[in-house]
């Protein structure tokens, strides 16, 4: 009964270990891929980057006056750079992060396979 089950262990951990990279280049990356595409849309509530883009024309405090709306516009497009700059750079930080997504698999193997070769040097 023992070699059984070691036999099964043993086939299930060989099995686990070829059909990792396949799950982690398919299904792991789209899952990865929603996470950060989620985070980036998040991203864009918490600034309220929308907010203030639809409303960049909408005069501040109900102020219609010329000077009113002048200020109001340059305000808000001030603002509405800075976020949309800030936006920019959280999605390209969630860009560096799904590329290192893509090489953390390799490295670790490679990393994992050379502890092996060098413990018996």
């Amino acid at each position: 009964m023992e070699t059984s089950l070691f036999g099964f262990i043993f086939s299930e951990f060989g099995r686990a270990i070829i059909w990792l990279p396949v799950w982690w280049y398919t299904a792991g990356l789209m899952f990865v891929a929603e996470q950060l595409a989620t985070s980036v849309r998040s991203m864009s509530c918490f600034l309220g980057f929308d907010v203030w883009s639809r409303n960049l024309f909408v005069p501040m405090y109900g102020d219609a006056t010329p000077s009113g709306r002048a200020i109001s516009f340059l305000l808000r497009f001030f603002v509405t750079v800075f976020l949309g700059l800030a936006l920019l750079a959280w999605a390209a930080l969630m860009i560096v992060v799904g590329i290192f997504y893509l090489f953390l698999l390799p490295v670790a193997v490679v990393g994992i396979l050379l502890q092996i070769i060098f413990l018996f040097l």
